[in-house]
């Protein structure tokens, strides 16, 4: 039997439709940080890199999250990372538990590796993860338990305590959790990673998001060693490294973290008054704001697919709840220029006095 990846609904979704709207509200990324790289690339190494990762990014990486350089695997983006993971660790028919709503590749990577996905759903409208459904989901043949933290679409976060009562239930019930961290970094409270809370628990990051720099392909895995090498056999018959000079220009903007953190902060808290006081105004319900790039407000609507079509006729891209498994909602990107999202919100409005719930 072949492999059958479903079709990436959303990536399509944004790619076909961003260059036709003046009101971008889809991308979940913050505009790009241009780090000072004088000094830094002029002699950059353009041979092929580590198998693991350069020297110093990992040591940047080990700073940033208390895992040692042996529990570091530098990857080509969180998506390479994603799939690392759940190739190394899942054969075919095994069970896998995704959280509801999901990151679209997270549920469709492992239905196309061959493995059983059984959905759990996150409790609407805080999202809060219930590790009581989520104990009563495991058996016997589960194998991995995917999530997101912060909550890809919500921006909801996983607290400390819920994370070591899950990585205990893991471990009572043997089975690994791998927790897609790419929107950590905006957190307004500090959270640890999962890898620190025990073997069976599994980080994947990325620079895409926080710091705008998707065009490296720089990600990395937190996890065990055995695991890790395994992720690294899966990639041997793929990319084998990374690209270098991609690596080397991470360690310059990953040095200037606490800049790009204040440049964000000011531009996410403008603009989550914003969307907060939109939704107070229409009456919507919204996950309270943790500090993430994206929320995924309630409209008074079932076909939230349809709606998203109707406000690409108003020059809107907003994608629907439906590519996240959860109708009736939509996720908004909050790092855009504050015009935009202010312009964007208020064709929403319009465009739900004009749609018949």
């Amino acid at each position: 039997m072949t492999l059958d990846f479903p079709p990436f609904k959303l990536l399509y979704w944004i790619l076909d439709n961003y260059e036709k709207v003046k009101y971008d509200l889809a991308t979940s990324n913050m505009p790009p940080y241009v780090p000072d790289f004088s000094g830094k690339l002029e002699k950059a190494n353009l041979a092929m890199g580590s198998l693991t990762g350069i020297e110093e990014l990992k040591d940047a990486i080990s700073d940033l999250s208390g895992a040692g350089p042996e529990n570091i695997l530098v990857t080509n983006g969180a998506s390479e990372a994603n799939f690392l993971v759940c190739a190394a660790l899942l054969s075919r028919g095994d069970d896998v538990l995704v959280e509801r709503p999901f990151y679209e590749p997270l549920a469709s990577v492992p239905k196309g590796l061959g493995s059983s996905v059984k959905f759990v759903d996150r409790k609407p409208i805080d999202f809060a993860l219930d590790l009581a459904t989520l104990e009563d989901s495991a058996t016997p043949a589960t194998k991995l338990l995917v999530i997101t933290n912060l909550h890809n679409p919500s921006g909801a976060q996983i607290p400390d305590d819920v994370m070591k009562d899950l990585s205990e239930t893991a471990g009572e019930k043997g089975f690994h959790v791998h927790c897609d961290e790419i929107f950590m970094d905006f957190a307004h409270s500090p959270s640890r990673n999962a890898f620190s809370f025990g073997g069976r628990m599994i980080s994947t990051v990325g620079l895409s998001k926080f710091y705008g720099t998707g065009g490296f392909r720089v990600g990395w895995i937190l996890a065990e060693e055995d695991i890790l090498r395994r992720c690294r056999r899966v990639r041997e018959h793929m990319a084998v490294t990374c690209c270098s000079f991609g690596e080397q220009a991470a360690v310059a903007v990953l040095r200037e973290r606490e800049e790009v953190k204040t440049r964000n902060r000011k531009i996410l808290e403008g603009n989550s008054r914003t969307v907060v006081d939109w939704a107070r105004e229409e009456g919507i319900e919204m996950t309270p704001w943790a500090g993430a790039n994206v929320c995924f407000p309630r409209l008074p609507l079932e076909n939230t697919l349809d709606f998203c079509k109707h406000l690409l006729d108003r020059e809107v891209l907003v994608p629907p709840g439906e590519f996240f498994g959860l109708a009736g909602h939509v996720r908004i990107g909050l790092g855009c220029e504050s015009s935009v999202l202010q312009e964007g919100l208020r064709r929403v409005s319009v465009a739900l006095r004009e749609f018949p719930a």
